[in-house]
């Protein structure tokens, strides 16, 4: 059989054999998974072992290439496909991240001369206080 990387399926172990059958989405619409329409198809298992505590690695040599090259090619058009799905995720990260950087400047805008003199004075009661204390030692 073929390996469909784009719809897998999560399970809470690798299957060891090819007598059970699985439970898989065919005819999935890429660009709305979330709709009711999608069809299930009884799928034979395969034999596998667990790889990088991830992924079901297929013993059978054809379908182990087939994860192989997947691995090794990760095409553009699967990485946009992969932002297309988690839009959510990176609309929530970018706005967090705007956030966070006018907040920092406006914290360097309203607080610039305390952390300029309070560094400076940090700096410079360091330098004293380590030379001090070297004289008291020698």
């Amino acid at each position: 059989g073929n390996l469909d990387f784009l719809y897998s399926i999560c399970r809470s172990s690798c299957p060891t054999n090819s007598s059970t059958m699985h439970r898989c989405p065919i005819n999935v619409n890429v660009f709305d998974r979330d709709r009711d329409e999608v069809a299930y198809n009884d799928t034979a298992d395969y034999a596998s072992t667990v790889l990088l505590d991830r992924i079901c690695q297929p013993r059978d040599p054809t379908l182990a290439a087939d994860v192989e090259r997947w691995m090794r090619q990760r095409t553009l058009v699967a990485l946009i496909g992969q932002a297309c799905r988690s839009w959510q995720l990176l609309a929530m990260s970018a706005a967090v991240s705007v956030g966070v950087s006018f907040g920092y400047l406006v914290l360097l805008h309203r607080w610039s001369g305390y952390l300029v003199w309070g560094s400076t004075f940090l700096f410079v009661f360091a330098c004293f206080s380590g030379s001090a204390w070297l004289l008291l030692i020698c």
